[in-house]
């Protein structure tokens, strides 16, 4: 839930009763793909549900108050993925296949809309950033052939992980090499073990 807006109980309530109503007046064809795009049982649809509803609620309050009010459908798409980050995906950043399911858009353009979210909310999604960057760390194996040109691989969920962690080595030294794609790989990239040290480190104390 955002960190500005307190959503009072009634307006809960209401929001269990739309998605109540809602999944009332769906097919079960469009149970099942609505279960599937969102990631769960079509058990869970109800609960699920909710949290895009509570983003909802958000959005139109703001346009109401007149402090959300976009008139460009990049502006409203970028809002509406950060009100997500923050109510649908407990404060960590989707991966593009999400993005692309969600906002029904191609994965380039997937990748531009979370990285023009990552810098216009820059500041209010810090956690989410912080913490999305140090799951993604948490996941890098070591390599064991001794032929190898790198210490770790790992396998982001979007670029925008790799070039938001490259920016951070930038910072912290310019002499520690950056995280790379791997040769004859679409997906695995390696990185460095003082690159990776220097990383969790970072996070880890931002983290704190």
């Amino acid at each position: 839930m955002s960190a500005d807006m307190v959503v009072p109980t009634e307006e809960v309530t209401v929001s269990k009763t739309a998605v109540k109503d809602l999944l009332s007046g769906l097919s079960g064809p469009e149970k099942s793909q609505l279960s599937d795009t969102i990631g769960c049982v079509q058990e869970q649809l109800h609960s699920h549900l909710e949290k895009y509803a509570r983003a909802a609620l958000e959005e139109y309050s703001r346009m109401v108050l007149g402090q959300k009010v976009y008139t460009r459908g990049s502006d409203v798409r970028e809002y509406r993925l950060y009100l997500l980050i923050r109510y649908v995906y407990d404060d960590r950043l989707p991966s593009e296949k999400q993005i692309c399911e969600t906002f029904q858009v191609t994965s380039s353009q997937a990748r531009s809309l979370l990285r023009a979210v990552m810098s216009k909310f820059q500041y209010e999604l810090k956690t989410a950033i912080d913490a999305t960057l140090l799951d993604a760390l948490n996941h890098c194996v070591p390599v064991a052939s001794e032929d190898a040109n790198c210490d770790l691989t790992f396998t982001p969920e979007s670029e925008n992980i790799v070039t938001s962690l490259n920016e951070i080595l930038g910072r912290l030294n310019g002499n520690l090499q950056p995280i790379v794609r791997q040769r004859h790989s679409v997906n695995v990239c390696e990185v460095n073990r003082e690159s990776y040290q220097e990383l969790m480190k970072h996070l880890a104390v931002d983290a704190g």
